[in-house]
């Protein structure tokens, strides 16, 4: 058993100046968010869960739930491209599709002609647009979505996102592929095909530039894949145990990753290497949006909503105090686990921590970590290649501080 411990923050002076990365909104809601979008500053919308609809006018700082008039989930967000136009779509289950003509006020639906879940939806003006979901579904409006037309795929998996640079040349993403066309998606080919990975977004800043968000549901290891043909190759890159579920790039070096428990990643480097940045929450965070280099926010479960106005990035703190906190231990990622997994625990002052790992049974398995340290946040990275599949539990004590969390190996 191998066990690598990560100091995340350790301070040395408890004085310092402070600027949060990212900071937590309130929304109104406990439904989950899957998507969120911004046409300026001001100016935003997320959807999600049982119809949810939120807008907001001042950033984020407030946010109104809006009427839609649909019960289904909600899964992808839409509006026009050019700033001016007023005109907004989204998808959802069962082949739901909604539109507004006055910023998101007031919504009517759309007559698809599938049943399918339709997980994505792009518009690269107000009149044409391309959806896609379950079964290898894709469908295309050049009305504004008064009639939309089958497309055929080329494929029957699961499609989960859709991007287009201009009218023709386009990528769609899924379980075990990516697809481009060249022609509007009358006609679609496949540019990388694996089986075991799950794709959940792909996004394009230029025909050539790309990135595509998934895991691996076989050794359940988070990766992203990137482009710089125009998807005639792609290469794997490592992004720090993320689980990814979002990627948005503001150009073709700047990007932000979302994901499972609470995990974000930014890259400076167009997504060879990753750093994570704090969320402050342990929710799944389903979609990344940034209107600039340092505007941005990500939509989760639960109704969180995360804004950032410094691209994410932690700069210090006023006191050791303000980032630590309370005692604390996250959710393991990845979870399910085969056969390795980050533990992630918090500490308020100078002390002795145990770290154990038990059985159902509640047979102590492993103890990981068992000294004195100073305060800070740790990941401590847990490797159960020698025990069997099944459910596990870790214990942090520290003082009058005890907390235990569930986790899955899987092999």
């Amino acid at each position: 058993m191998k066990v690598k411990l990560i100091i995340l923050f350790s301070f040395l002076s408890n004085l310092c100046f402070s600027q949060q990365g990212w900071i937590l909104q309130s929304t109104g809601t406990d439904d989950s968010l899957r998507s969120v979008k911004f046409i300026n500053y001001h100016t935003g919308w997320a959807a999600g869960t049982n119809g949810t609809i939120i807008k907001t006018t001042d950033s984020g700082n407030s946010w109104n739930i809006i009427f839609s008039g649909i019960n289904a989930d909600l899964n992808s967000l839409s509006p026009a491209i050019s700033v001016s136009d007023t005109t907004l779509f989204i998808s959802g289950d069962s082949g739901i599709m909604i539109k507004s003509t006055d910023l998101g006020n007031s919504w009517s639906q759309l007559t698809t002609g599938t049943k399918e879940n339709l997980n994505s939806i792009f518009f690269i003006n107000s009149v044409t647009g391309w959806s896609c979901g379950n079964n290898g579904k894709i469908i295309k409006t050049t009305d504004s979505g008064n009639n939309w037309s089958d497309l055929n795929s080329s494929t029957d998996i699961q499609l989960n996102s859709i991007f287009f640079t201009d009218q023709n040349i386009g990528w769609t993403a899924g379980f075990g592929g990516i697809f481009n066309t060249n022609d509007g998606g009358q006609n679609w080919s496949p540019q990388f095909i694996d089986g075991y990975l799950v794709l959940r977004s792909i996004f394009f800043t230029d025909p050539f530039h790309g990135w595509a968000a998934y895991y691996d549901n076989q050794i359940f290891g988070p990766e992203n894949t990137r482009t710089t043909d125009g998807g005639l190759s792609w290469i794997n890159y490592s992004m720090n145990n993320s689980y990814s579920i979002s990627i948005n790039f503001y150009n073709s070096m700047t990007g932000w990753s979302s994901g499972f428990y609470g995990r974000i990643n930014h890259s400076t480097d167009g997504g060879v290497s990753w750093t994570n940045q704090i969320s402050n929450t342990d929710e799944h965070l389903n979609s990344v949006f940034f209107l600039d280099s340092i505007n941005g926010w990500i939509a989760g479960n639960s109704g969180v909503m995360l804004k950032t106005t410094n691209a994410g990035i932690l700069t210090g703190f006023t006191n050791q105090s303000d980032y630590i906190g309370k005692y604390s231990l996250t959710q393991n990622y990845p979870n399910p686990f085969n056969p390795t997994t980050n533990l992630e625990f918090g500490i308020s002052e100078l002390g002795f921590v145990s770290l154990k790992v038990y059985d159902i049974s509640g047979k102590e398995v492993a103890t990981l970590l068992n000294e004195v340290k100073p305060a800070g946040n740790y990941v401590v990275n847990f490797n159960g290649a020698n025990l069997s599949s099944g459910i596990y539990f870790y214990t942090v004590k520290s003082g009058d501080f005890i907390s235990t969390k569930r986790m899955i190996l899987l092999k």
